[in-house]
Protein backbone atom coordinates (compact mmCIF):
# COMPACT_ATOMS: atom_id res chain seq x y z
CA UNK A 1 0.00 0.00 0.00
CA UNK A 2 1.38 3.58 -1.13
CA UNK A 3 1.71 6.20 1.13
CA UNK A 4 -0.98 9.27 0.21
CA UNK A 5 1.11 12.19 -1.90
CA UNK A 6 0.61 16.12 -0.46
CA UNK A 7 -2.45 17.89 -2.02
CA UNK A 8 -2.10 21.56 -3.41
CA UNK A 9 -2.42 24.32 -0.88
CA UNK A 10 -5.27 26.33 -1.35
CA UNK A 11 -8.68 24.94 -3.18
CA UNK A 12 -7.34 22.46 -5.27
CA UNK A 13 -8.71 21.83 -8.91
CA UNK A 14 -11.17 17.93 -8.77
CA UNK A 15 -10.48 16.28 -11.93
CA UNK A 16 -14.23 15.95 -12.43
CA UNK A 17 -14.31 19.92 -11.89
CA UNK A 18 -12.28 20.03 -15.37
CA UNK A 19 -13.86 21.00 -18.34
CA UNK A 20 -13.46 18.43 -21.03
CA UNK A 21 -11.47 16.41 -18.87
CA UNK A 22 -14.19 13.26 -18.52
CA UNK A 23 -13.64 13.40 -22.62
CA UNK A 24 -9.84 12.78 -22.59
CA UNK A 25 -9.35 10.73 -19.25
CA UNK A 26 -8.05 7.29 -20.20
CA UNK A 27 -10.22 3.95 -20.06
CA UNK A 28 -8.70 0.85 -19.41
CA UNK A 29 -8.88 -0.17 -23.00
CA UNK A 30 -7.90 3.38 -24.40
CA UNK A 31 -4.76 5.59 -22.32
CA UNK A 32 -3.62 8.68 -23.31
CA UNK A 33 0.04 8.64 -24.39
CA UNK A 34 1.83 10.51 -20.97
CA UNK A 35 3.65 11.96 -23.90
CA UNK A 36 1.31 14.79 -24.12
CA UNK A 37 1.82 15.71 -20.44
CA UNK A 38 5.55 15.73 -21.08
CA UNK A 39 5.45 18.14 -24.06
CA UNK A 40 2.87 20.40 -21.81
CA UNK A 41 5.55 19.77 -18.92
CA UNK A 42 8.60 20.97 -21.16
CA UNK A 43 6.22 24.01 -22.02
CA UNK A 44 5.59 24.90 -19.25
CA UNK A 45 9.13 24.88 -17.91
CA UNK A 46 10.58 26.44 -21.16
CA UNK A 47 8.25 29.32 -20.08
CA UNK A 48 8.98 29.60 -16.59
CA UNK A 49 12.98 29.36 -17.84
CA UNK A 50 12.37 32.80 -19.92
CA UNK A 51 10.91 34.43 -17.36
CA UNK A 52 13.06 34.05 -14.66
CA UNK A 53 16.36 34.70 -17.25
CA UNK A 54 14.62 37.76 -18.29
CA UNK A 55 14.38 38.71 -14.67
CA UNK A 56 17.57 37.18 -13.86
CA UNK A 57 19.01 39.82 -16.33
CA UNK A 58 16.83 42.96 -15.64
CA UNK A 59 18.23 42.39 -11.98
CA UNK A 60 21.30 42.44 -13.24
CA UNK A 61 20.77 45.25 -15.02
CA UNK A 62 19.03 47.25 -11.94
CA UNK A 63 21.97 46.37 -9.87
CA UNK A 64 24.58 47.67 -12.68
CA UNK A 65 21.81 51.00 -12.74
CA UNK A 66 22.22 51.63 -8.70
CA UNK A 67 25.95 51.00 -9.06
CA UNK A 68 26.63 53.62 -11.47
CA UNK A 69 23.99 56.04 -9.47
CA UNK A 70 26.06 55.53 -6.28
CA UNK A 71 29.16 56.28 -8.36
CA UNK A 72 27.72 59.64 -9.79
CA UNK A 73 26.75 60.52 -6.60
CA UNK A 74 29.89 59.54 -4.92
CA UNK A 75 31.60 61.74 -7.45
CA UNK A 76 29.38 65.16 -7.39
CA UNK A 77 29.92 64.69 -3.44
CA UNK A 78 33.70 64.72 -4.04
CA UNK A 79 33.20 67.35 -6.89
CA UNK A 80 31.56 69.27 -4.20
CA UNK A 81 34.55 69.33 -1.73
CA UNK A 82 36.94 69.87 -4.49
CA UNK A 83 38.94 72.78 -5.32
CA UNK A 84 36.99 73.90 -8.31
CA UNK A 85 34.16 75.18 -5.90
CA UNK A 86 36.33 76.17 -3.07
CA UNK A 87 37.94 78.22 -5.85
CA UNK A 88 34.90 80.07 -6.65
CA UNK A 89 33.83 80.70 -3.04
CA UNK A 90 37.42 82.25 -2.37
CA UNK A 91 37.42 84.65 -5.75
CA UNK A 92 34.22 85.58 -4.45
CA UNK A 93 34.75 86.39 -1.20
CA UNK A 94 38.55 88.28 -2.81
CA UNK A 95 36.42 90.21 -4.95
CA UNK A 96 34.14 91.71 -1.95
CA UNK A 97 37.66 92.14 0.52
CA UNK A 98 38.68 94.52 -2.63
CA UNK A 99 35.52 96.30 -2.87
CA UNK A 100 35.25 96.97 0.77
CA UNK A 101 38.91 97.96 0.97
CA UNK A 102 38.61 100.04 -1.88
CA UNK A 103 37.35 103.88 -0.03
CA UNK A 104 40.53 103.31 2.27
CA UNK A 105 42.96 102.88 -0.62
CA UNK A 106 41.41 105.42 -2.41
CA UNK A 107 42.36 107.96 0.58
CA UNK A 108 45.39 106.43 0.51
CA UNK A 109 46.06 107.18 -2.99
CA UNK A 110 44.34 110.27 -3.26
CA UNK A 111 46.47 111.51 -0.63
CA UNK A 112 49.56 109.85 -2.27
CA UNK A 113 48.20 111.77 -5.52
CA UNK A 114 48.31 115.34 -3.41
CA UNK A 115 51.48 115.31 -2.34
CA UNK A 116 52.57 113.94 -5.33
CA UNK A 117 51.13 117.41 -6.82
CA UNK A 118 52.78 119.28 -4.39
CA UNK A 119 56.02 118.20 -4.99
CA UNK A 120 55.72 118.14 -8.31
CA UNK A 121 54.57 121.92 -8.42
CA UNK A 122 57.48 122.92 -6.12
CA UNK A 123 59.74 120.73 -8.35
CA UNK A 124 58.79 122.82 -11.30
CA UNK A 125 59.47 126.30 -9.52
CA UNK A 126 62.76 125.42 -8.88
CA UNK A 127 63.63 123.79 -11.89
CA UNK A 128 62.54 127.37 -13.28
CA UNK A 129 64.67 129.14 -10.59
CA UNK A 130 67.58 126.56 -12.09
CA UNK A 131 66.97 128.10 -15.98
CA UNK A 132 67.13 131.71 -14.38
CA UNK A 133 70.48 130.05 -13.06
CA UNK A 134 71.79 128.83 -16.20
CA UNK A 135 70.91 131.73 -17.85
CA UNK A 136 73.19 133.96 -16.08
CA UNK A 137 76.08 131.80 -16.29
CA UNK A 138 75.13 131.89 -20.11
CA UNK A 139 75.39 135.79 -19.77
CA UNK A 140 78.27 135.74 -17.40
CA UNK A 141 80.10 133.14 -19.96
CA UNK A 142 79.57 136.35 -23.16
CA UNK A 143 80.94 139.02 -20.27
CA UNK A 144 83.86 136.42 -19.80
CA UNK A 145 84.86 136.65 -23.58
CA UNK A 146 83.98 140.55 -23.49
CA UNK A 147 86.53 141.30 -20.87
CA UNK A 148 88.73 138.97 -21.77
CA UNK A 149 89.11 139.19 -25.58
CA UNK A 150 93.27 140.00 -25.45
CA UNK A 151 93.73 137.46 -23.07
CA UNK A 152 94.45 134.02 -24.49
CA UNK A 153 92.71 130.91 -23.61
CA UNK A 154 89.54 132.77 -22.41
CA UNK A 155 87.60 132.92 -25.42
CA UNK A 156 87.96 129.25 -25.20
CA UNK A 157 86.91 128.63 -22.26
CA UNK A 158 83.91 131.15 -22.29
CA UNK A 159 82.53 128.69 -25.48
CA UNK A 160 82.97 125.45 -23.72
CA UNK A 161 81.74 126.86 -20.93
CA UNK A 162 78.21 128.18 -23.42
CA UNK A 163 78.62 124.72 -24.46
CA UNK A 164 78.47 122.78 -21.16
CA UNK A 165 75.57 125.20 -19.99
CA UNK A 166 73.56 125.00 -22.96
CA UNK A 167 73.69 120.98 -22.30
CA UNK A 168 72.40 121.20 -18.65
CA UNK A 169 69.66 123.62 -19.86
CA UNK A 170 68.32 120.68 -22.47
CA UNK A 171 68.38 118.07 -19.14
CA UNK A 172 66.64 120.74 -17.16
CA UNK A 173 63.97 121.27 -19.97
CA UNK A 174 63.42 118.07 -20.28
CA UNK A 175 62.65 117.20 -16.65
CA UNK A 176 60.17 120.42 -16.90
CA UNK A 177 58.05 118.81 -19.67
CA UNK A 178 58.17 115.63 -17.22
CA UNK A 179 56.81 117.49 -15.01
CA UNK A 180 54.66 119.22 -16.96
CA UNK A 181 53.16 116.39 -18.20
CA UNK A 182 52.42 114.48 -14.87
CA UNK A 183 51.15 117.63 -13.35
CA UNK A 184 48.43 117.76 -16.41
CA UNK A 185 47.49 114.36 -15.17
CA UNK A 186 46.59 114.95 -12.06
CA UNK A 187 43.51 117.10 -12.70
CA UNK A 188 42.25 114.05 -14.73
CA UNK A 189 43.02 112.06 -11.50
CA UNK A 190 41.05 114.72 -9.52
CA UNK A 191 38.12 114.04 -12.09
CA UNK A 192 39.00 109.71 -12.03
CA UNK A 193 38.29 110.31 -8.24
CA UNK A 194 35.53 112.48 -7.70
CA UNK A 195 33.71 109.29 -10.65
CA UNK A 196 35.03 106.78 -8.56
CA UNK A 197 33.35 108.69 -4.80
CA UNK A 198 30.07 108.60 -7.22
CA UNK A 199 30.09 104.72 -7.79
CA UNK A 200 31.28 103.77 -4.01
CA UNK A 201 27.52 105.08 -3.21
CA UNK A 202 25.84 102.71 -5.72
CA UNK A 203 27.44 100.22 -4.89
CA UNK A 204 29.08 100.05 -1.53
CA UNK A 205 28.19 98.36 0.76
CA UNK A 206 25.67 96.21 -0.68
CA UNK A 207 27.78 94.89 -3.23
CA UNK A 208 30.89 93.22 -0.96
CA UNK A 209 27.67 92.13 1.24
CA UNK A 210 25.92 90.42 -1.28
CA UNK A 211 28.91 88.77 -2.52
CA UNK A 212 29.78 87.63 0.80
CA UNK A 213 26.22 85.86 0.77
CA UNK A 214 25.86 84.61 -2.32
CA UNK A 215 29.54 83.15 -1.51
CA UNK A 216 28.01 81.72 2.01
CA UNK A 217 25.04 80.46 -0.30
CA UNK A 218 27.58 78.56 -2.04
CA UNK A 219 29.37 77.16 0.23
CA UNK A 220 26.04 76.22 1.74
CA UNK A 221 24.66 74.78 -1.22
CA UNK A 222 28.06 72.80 -1.59
CA UNK A 223 27.82 71.58 1.84
CA UNK A 224 23.70 70.36 1.09
CA UNK A 225 24.30 69.56 -2.30
CA UNK A 226 27.00 66.76 -0.74
CA UNK A 227 24.94 65.49 2.20
CA UNK A 228 21.72 65.31 -0.16
CA UNK A 229 23.86 63.11 -2.69
CA UNK A 230 25.35 61.45 0.27
CA UNK A 231 21.53 60.93 1.31
CA UNK A 232 20.78 59.66 -2.41
CA UNK A 233 23.52 57.22 -2.17
CA UNK A 234 22.97 55.20 0.87
CA UNK A 235 18.94 54.86 -0.20
CA UNK A 236 20.65 53.43 -3.34
CA UNK A 237 22.92 51.07 -1.37
CA UNK A 238 19.84 50.23 0.07
CA UNK A 239 18.70 48.83 -3.04
CA UNK A 240 21.03 47.80 -4.52
CA UNK A 241 21.50 45.22 -1.26
CA UNK A 242 18.39 43.82 -1.78
CA UNK A 243 18.06 43.70 -5.41
CA UNK A 244 21.30 41.39 -4.97
CA UNK A 245 19.15 39.27 -1.99
CA UNK A 246 16.38 39.14 -4.77
CA UNK A 247 18.80 38.04 -7.53
CA UNK A 248 19.99 35.08 -5.47
CA UNK A 249 16.50 34.41 -4.98
CA UNK A 250 15.77 33.85 -8.41
CA UNK A 251 17.01 30.21 -8.43
CA UNK A 252 13.28 29.43 -7.23
CA UNK A 253 12.71 29.64 -10.94
CA UNK A 254 15.45 27.42 -11.66
CA UNK A 255 14.51 24.90 -9.37
CA UNK A 256 10.98 24.81 -10.42
CA UNK A 257 12.17 24.64 -14.01
CA UNK A 258 14.25 21.61 -13.24
CA UNK A 259 11.36 19.55 -11.56
CA UNK A 260 9.44 20.23 -14.14
CA UNK A 261 12.08 18.97 -16.76
CA UNK A 262 12.97 16.21 -14.58
CA UNK A 263 8.85 15.00 -14.65
CA UNK A 264 8.30 15.41 -18.09
CA UNK A 265 11.56 13.19 -18.72
CA UNK A 266 9.81 10.65 -16.29
CA UNK A 267 6.39 10.88 -18.24
CA UNK A 268 8.17 10.50 -21.95
CA UNK A 269 10.21 8.23 -20.24
CA UNK A 270 6.96 5.98 -19.31
CA UNK A 271 5.04 6.83 -22.38
CA UNK A 272 7.64 4.89 -24.91
CA UNK A 273 6.96 1.81 -22.66
CA UNK A 274 6.28 -0.93 -25.54
CA UNK A 275 2.46 -1.52 -25.40
CA UNK A 276 0.89 -4.13 -22.78
CA UNK A 277 -1.14 -4.66 -19.95
CA UNK A 278 2.18 -4.32 -18.01
CA UNK A 279 2.95 -0.75 -19.53
CA UNK A 280 -0.77 0.62 -18.29
CA UNK A 281 -0.50 -0.50 -14.94
CA UNK A 282 3.06 0.77 -14.84
CA UNK A 283 1.62 4.05 -16.24
CA UNK A 284 -0.94 4.14 -13.51
CA UNK A 285 1.16 3.74 -11.08
CA UNK A 286 3.90 6.08 -12.26
CA UNK A 287 0.98 8.55 -12.66
CA UNK A 288 0.08 8.76 -9.11
CA UNK A 289 4.04 9.96 -8.21
CA UNK A 290 4.64 12.37 -10.70
CA UNK A 291 0.63 14.37 -9.53
CA UNK A 292 2.43 13.89 -6.54
CA UNK A 293 5.65 15.44 -7.41
CA UNK A 294 3.55 18.33 -9.65
CA UNK A 295 1.66 19.00 -7.09
CA UNK A 296 4.70 19.59 -4.70
CA UNK A 297 6.38 21.53 -6.97
CA UNK A 298 3.59 23.62 -7.84
CA UNK A 299 3.08 24.68 -3.81
CA UNK A 300 6.87 25.10 -3.41
CA UNK A 301 6.87 27.24 -6.18
CA UNK A 302 4.02 29.29 -5.58
CA UNK A 303 5.35 30.08 -1.50
CA UNK A 304 8.74 31.05 -2.53
CA UNK A 305 7.62 33.03 -5.95
CA UNK A 306 5.41 35.25 -3.45
CA UNK A 307 7.72 36.09 -0.93
CA UNK A 308 9.88 36.79 -3.70
CA UNK A 309 7.10 38.85 -5.16
CA UNK A 310 6.12 40.71 -2.07
CA UNK A 311 10.17 41.40 -1.33
CA UNK A 312 10.46 43.37 -4.76
CA UNK A 313 7.21 44.60 -4.20
CA UNK A 314 8.20 46.34 -0.70
CA UNK A 315 11.62 47.65 -2.87
CA UNK A 316 9.84 49.27 -4.77
CA UNK A 317 8.52 52.33 -2.30
CA UNK A 318 12.51 52.54 -1.44
CA UNK A 319 12.81 52.82 -5.28
CA UNK A 320 10.59 55.55 -5.91
CA UNK A 321 12.01 57.28 -2.86
CA UNK A 322 15.16 57.49 -4.58
CA UNK A 323 13.45 58.72 -7.98
CA UNK A 324 11.82 61.51 -5.52
CA UNK A 325 14.72 62.75 -4.10
CA UNK A 326 16.73 62.45 -7.52
CA UNK A 327 14.13 64.40 -9.15
CA UNK A 328 13.55 67.08 -6.26
CA UNK A 329 17.61 68.05 -5.74
CA UNK A 330 17.50 68.16 -10.05
CA UNK A 331 14.64 70.32 -10.37
CA UNK A 332 15.27 73.03 -7.75
CA UNK A 333 18.79 72.17 -6.04
CA UNK A 334 19.04 71.81 -2.46
CA UNK A 335 19.51 75.40 -1.07
CA UNK A 336 16.58 76.61 -3.04
CA UNK A 337 13.96 73.81 -2.41
CA UNK A 338 9.97 74.65 -3.41
CA UNK A 339 7.93 76.50 -6.30
CA UNK A 340 10.06 78.99 -6.22
CA UNK A 341 13.08 77.04 -7.98
CA UNK A 342 10.87 76.93 -11.12
CA UNK A 343 13.32 74.24 -12.76
CA UNK A 344 16.41 76.41 -12.35
CA UNK A 345 18.90 74.96 -10.49
CA UNK A 346 20.75 77.60 -7.46
CA UNK A 347 23.97 78.08 -9.38
CA UNK A 348 22.49 78.94 -12.22
CA UNK A 349 20.94 81.89 -10.12
CA UNK A 350 24.27 82.55 -8.27
CA UNK A 351 25.29 82.85 -12.06
CA UNK A 352 23.28 85.22 -12.47
CA UNK A 353 23.27 87.42 -9.33
CA UNK A 354 27.09 87.85 -9.85
CA UNK A 355 27.09 88.69 -13.45
CA UNK A 356 24.59 91.23 -12.23
CA UNK A 357 26.87 92.35 -9.84
CA UNK A 358 29.63 92.71 -12.07
CA UNK A 359 27.65 94.79 -14.35
CA UNK A 360 27.19 97.36 -11.57
CA UNK A 361 30.23 97.07 -10.25
CA UNK A 362 31.65 98.02 -14.29
CA UNK A 363 31.99 101.80 -13.79
CA UNK A 364 33.42 101.56 -10.51
CA UNK A 365 36.06 99.31 -11.39
CA UNK A 366 36.40 101.65 -14.64
CA UNK A 367 36.75 104.72 -12.87
CA UNK A 368 39.23 102.47 -10.28
CA UNK A 369 40.99 101.67 -13.52
CA UNK A 370 41.27 105.06 -14.49
CA UNK A 371 42.74 106.27 -11.35
CA UNK A 372 45.84 103.60 -10.89
CA UNK A 373 46.33 103.95 -14.98
CA UNK A 374 47.28 107.81 -13.77
CA UNK A 375 49.08 106.50 -10.24
CA UNK A 376 51.02 104.51 -12.62
CA UNK A 377 52.03 107.28 -14.89
CA UNK A 378 52.68 109.41 -12.49
CA UNK A 379 55.31 106.71 -10.66
CA UNK A 380 56.65 106.01 -14.11
CA UNK A 381 57.44 109.47 -14.34
CA UNK A 382 58.57 110.08 -10.95
CA UNK A 383 60.95 106.86 -11.71
CA UNK A 384 62.39 108.95 -14.20
CA UNK A 385 62.90 111.91 -12.75
CA UNK A 386 65.66 109.95 -10.82
CA UNK A 387 67.21 109.09 -13.87
CA UNK A 388 67.61 112.87 -14.65
CA UNK A 389 68.66 113.88 -11.03
CA UNK A 390 71.76 112.56 -12.21
CA UNK A 391 72.23 114.55 -15.22
CA UNK A 392 71.33 117.93 -13.00
CA UNK A 393 74.16 116.65 -10.61
CA UNK A 394 76.80 116.37 -13.44
CA UNK A 395 75.80 120.15 -14.61
CA UNK A 396 76.09 121.44 -11.04
CA UNK A 397 79.99 119.66 -11.37
CA UNK A 398 80.37 121.38 -14.41
CA UNK A 399 79.44 124.87 -13.11
CA UNK A 400 81.32 124.61 -10.18
CA UNK A 401 84.59 123.12 -12.47
CA UNK A 402 83.85 126.40 -14.14
CA UNK A 403 84.18 129.08 -11.60
CA UNK A 404 87.40 127.42 -10.40
CA UNK A 405 88.62 127.20 -13.43
CA UNK A 406 88.22 130.96 -14.12
CA UNK A 407 89.53 132.04 -11.12
CA UNK A 408 92.77 129.87 -11.46
CA UNK A 409 93.13 130.94 -15.75
CA UNK A 410 92.54 134.79 -14.11
CA UNK A 411 95.42 134.72 -11.68
CA UNK A 412 97.38 132.59 -14.46
CA UNK A 413 96.73 135.42 -17.04
CA UNK A 414 97.82 138.03 -14.28
CA UNK A 415 94.81 140.01 -15.23
CA UNK A 416 93.77 142.33 -12.47
CA UNK A 417 91.28 143.64 -14.49
CA UNK A 418 88.27 144.42 -12.20
CA UNK A 419 85.59 143.19 -14.19
CA UNK A 420 86.71 140.06 -15.35
CA UNK A 421 87.08 139.68 -11.21
CA UNK A 422 83.11 140.62 -10.70
CA UNK A 423 82.05 138.16 -13.49
CA UNK A 424 84.30 135.31 -11.70
CA UNK A 425 82.68 136.69 -8.53
CA UNK A 426 79.41 136.08 -10.31
CA UNK A 427 79.73 132.74 -11.31
CA UNK A 428 81.20 131.39 -8.04
CA UNK A 429 77.30 132.99 -7.02
CA UNK A 430 75.46 130.88 -9.51
CA UNK A 431 77.74 127.96 -8.71
CA UNK A 432 76.85 128.03 -5.02
CA UNK A 433 73.06 129.00 -6.10
CA UNK A 434 72.84 126.04 -8.38
CA UNK A 435 74.30 123.88 -5.75
CA UNK A 436 71.64 124.72 -3.57
CA UNK A 437 68.60 124.29 -6.21
CA UNK A 438 69.69 120.81 -7.23
CA UNK A 439 69.81 119.59 -3.44
CA UNK A 440 66.56 120.86 -3.21
CA UNK A 441 65.97 118.93 -6.60
CA UNK A 442 67.03 115.90 -4.92
CA UNK A 443 65.13 116.31 -2.12
CA UNK A 444 62.05 116.88 -4.25
CA UNK A 445 62.41 113.96 -6.62
CA UNK A 446 63.15 111.83 -3.50
CA UNK A 447 60.02 112.56 -2.07
CA UNK A 448 58.09 112.13 -5.77
CA UNK A 449 60.08 108.56 -6.15
CA UNK A 450 58.45 107.82 -2.55
CA UNK A 451 54.75 108.95 -3.63
CA UNK A 452 55.49 106.53 -6.70
CA UNK A 453 57.01 103.58 -4.35
CA UNK A 454 53.72 104.19 -2.33
CA UNK A 455 51.56 104.21 -4.60
CA UNK A 456 52.67 100.97 -6.35
CA UNK A 457 52.12 99.44 -3.00
CA UNK A 458 48.58 100.40 -2.71
CA UNK A 459 48.15 99.08 -5.96
CA UNK A 460 49.67 95.84 -5.32
CA UNK A 461 47.01 96.03 -2.02
CA UNK A 462 44.26 95.90 -3.95
CA UNK A 463 44.56 92.52 -5.50
CA UNK A 464 43.50 91.22 -8.62
CA UNK A 465 41.03 93.48 -11.10
CA UNK A 466 37.56 93.01 -9.40
CA UNK A 467 36.09 92.09 -12.82
CA UNK A 468 38.35 89.38 -13.86
CA UNK A 469 37.81 87.91 -10.57
CA UNK A 470 33.86 88.09 -11.34
CA UNK A 471 34.08 86.54 -14.58
CA UNK A 472 36.76 83.79 -13.58
CA UNK A 473 34.60 82.80 -10.57
CA UNK A 474 31.84 83.21 -13.02
CA UNK A 475 33.33 80.62 -15.47
CA UNK A 476 34.09 78.08 -12.61
CA UNK A 477 30.50 78.37 -11.13
CA UNK A 478 29.37 77.96 -14.92
CA UNK A 479 31.37 74.80 -15.18
CA UNK A 480 30.26 73.51 -12.06
CA UNK A 481 26.47 73.94 -12.96
CA UNK A 482 26.81 72.33 -16.10
CA UNK A 483 28.52 69.58 -14.62
CA UNK A 484 26.52 68.86 -11.47
CA UNK A 485 22.79 69.63 -14.18
CA UNK A 486 24.82 67.00 -16.28
CA UNK A 487 24.73 64.55 -13.36
CA UNK A 488 21.83 65.26 -11.74
CA UNK A 489 19.87 64.85 -14.82
CA UNK A 490 22.07 61.15 -15.33
CA UNK A 491 20.64 60.60 -11.56
CA UNK A 492 17.20 61.08 -12.54
CA UNK A 493 17.44 59.15 -15.35
CA UNK A 494 18.94 55.98 -14.00
CA UNK A 495 16.77 56.30 -11.09
CA UNK A 496 13.95 56.43 -13.25
CA UNK A 497 14.97 53.79 -15.09
CA UNK A 498 15.71 51.40 -12.29
CA UNK A 499 11.96 51.86 -10.84
CA UNK A 500 10.93 50.94 -14.43
CA UNK A 501 13.46 48.13 -15.01
CA UNK A 502 12.06 47.15 -11.24
CA UNK A 503 8.65 46.90 -11.76
CA UNK A 504 9.10 44.62 -14.93
CA UNK A 505 10.83 42.20 -13.31
CA UNK A 506 7.95 41.76 -10.67
CA UNK A 507 5.73 41.43 -13.38
CA UNK A 508 8.32 38.87 -14.98
CA UNK A 509 8.51 37.09 -11.57
CA UNK A 510 4.70 37.25 -10.68
CA UNK A 511 3.89 34.12 -12.36
CA UNK A 512 2.01 32.10 -10.08
CA UNK A 513 -1.62 32.40 -11.89
CA UNK A 514 -0.08 31.81 -15.16
CA UNK A 515 1.54 28.80 -13.54
CA UNK A 516 -1.08 27.21 -11.09
CA UNK A 517 -3.63 26.20 -13.28
CA UNK A 518 -2.38 24.32 -15.71
CA UNK A 519 0.25 22.40 -13.27
CA UNK A 520 -3.05 21.49 -11.57
CA UNK A 521 -4.98 20.28 -14.33
CA UNK A 522 -1.79 18.14 -15.43
CA UNK A 523 -1.79 16.86 -11.73
CA UNK A 524 -5.37 16.46 -11.94
CA UNK A 525 -5.17 14.40 -15.38
CA UNK A 526 -2.30 12.11 -13.70
CA UNK A 527 -4.61 11.33 -10.79
CA UNK A 528 -7.71 10.34 -12.87
CA UNK A 529 -5.29 7.70 -14.53
CA UNK A 530 -3.46 6.54 -11.05
CA UNK A 531 -7.00 6.07 -9.51
CA UNK A 532 -7.87 3.23 -11.96
CA UNK A 533 -5.01 1.18 -11.23
CA UNK A 534 -4.22 2.44 -7.41
CA UNK A 535 -5.80 -0.69 -5.69
CA UNK A 536 -4.23 -3.48 -7.98
CA UNK A 537 -1.33 -5.49 -7.60
CA UNK A 538 1.09 -5.06 -9.94
CA UNK A 539 2.09 -8.77 -11.33
CA UNK A 540 5.98 -9.49 -11.15
CA UNK A 541 6.62 -8.30 -15.12
CA UNK A 542 5.08 -5.07 -14.34
CA UNK A 543 7.02 -4.99 -11.18
CA UNK A 544 10.20 -5.34 -11.90
CA UNK A 545 9.02 -2.86 -15.32
CA UNK A 546 8.04 -0.07 -12.33
CA UNK A 547 11.26 -0.89 -9.90
CA UNK A 548 13.10 0.05 -13.24
CA UNK A 549 11.29 3.15 -13.98
CA UNK A 550 11.59 4.10 -10.55
CA UNK A 551 15.18 3.85 -10.19
CA UNK A 552 15.43 5.81 -13.40
CA UNK A 553 13.51 8.75 -11.82
CA UNK A 554 15.46 8.43 -8.54
CA UNK A 555 18.63 8.92 -10.54
CA UNK A 556 17.33 11.93 -12.06
CA UNK A 557 16.78 13.94 -9.36
CA UNK A 558 18.99 16.68 -8.32
CA UNK A 559 17.03 18.07 -5.11
CA UNK A 560 16.20 16.71 -1.81
CA UNK A 561 12.63 17.55 -1.65
CA UNK A 562 12.01 15.63 -4.81
CA UNK A 563 13.54 12.23 -3.16
CA UNK A 564 11.50 13.00 -0.10
CA UNK A 565 8.08 13.46 -2.33
CA UNK A 566 8.94 9.98 -4.21
CA UNK A 567 9.35 8.34 -0.39
CA UNK A 568 6.42 9.37 0.77
CA UNK A 569 4.52 8.56 -2.10
CA UNK A 570 6.15 5.11 -2.70
CA UNK A 571 6.87 3.91 0.95
CA UNK A 572 10.36 3.52 -0.18
CA UNK A 573 13.17 5.43 1.60
CA UNK A 574 15.93 6.45 -1.69
CA UNK A 575 19.19 4.31 -0.57
CA UNK A 576 22.52 6.51 0.16
CA UNK A 577 24.12 5.06 -2.60
CA UNK A 578 21.49 5.96 -4.82
CA UNK A 579 21.51 9.63 -3.95
CA UNK A 580 25.31 9.90 -4.06
CA UNK A 581 25.19 8.27 -7.82
CA UNK A 582 22.92 11.41 -8.24
CA UNK A 583 26.25 13.85 -8.44
CA UNK A 584 27.81 15.59 -5.34
CA UNK A 585 26.68 19.18 -6.34
CA UNK A 586 22.77 18.62 -5.86
CA UNK A 587 20.52 21.60 -5.04
CA UNK A 588 19.46 20.05 -1.68
CA UNK A 589 18.90 22.86 0.46
CA UNK A 590 17.54 25.08 -2.42
CA UNK A 591 14.13 25.40 -1.20
CA UNK A 592 14.81 25.50 2.92
CA UNK A 593 17.40 28.44 2.20
CA UNK A 594 15.56 30.45 0.27
CA UNK A 595 16.49 33.67 0.53
CA UNK A 596 13.01 35.40 1.20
Amino acid sequence: MTAPFPQPTGEPIAATAIEGLDMVLPRPADQPPLARIADRLDELAAGLDMRFVAAGNALGLEYQMVEQLIAVLEGMTSAMNGSGGQLAIARLLDVARSLTQLPTLQRSRNAELDGIGRSGRSLIGVLDDVRKTLDLLRVYGLNVQVVAADTGGFTDFANQMTNKIEHSDSHVAALGEALKAMNAALPAARQAEQNLVAEFVKVLPMVPERLIREAGALRDYQADLAVQADRIATAARTVRGHVAEAIGALQVGDIARQRLEHLAAAARLVSELPAGEDALLVQRRMAMLLAAQITDTTDQFQGETDRLVGSLRRILPQAKQLLDMSRTVAATGPAEGGAEGGGQTFLHRLKNGIAEMATLTGRLREADLQVDRIAAATSEAADGMVCRLAQMRRARRDVQLMALNAGFRSMRAGVNSRPLTIVTAHIHDCANVLDRQVDQIDTLIGTLSAGASRLGELRRQAGSDAGEALSAALRTIDEGAAHIDTELAKVGEDAAQSLSVLEETIERVDCNDAMRAPLWRLAGELTQIAEQGEDMELPPEAARLHASMLDRLVASYTMAREREIHTAVTGQPIAAATVASAGDDTDDDLFDDALF
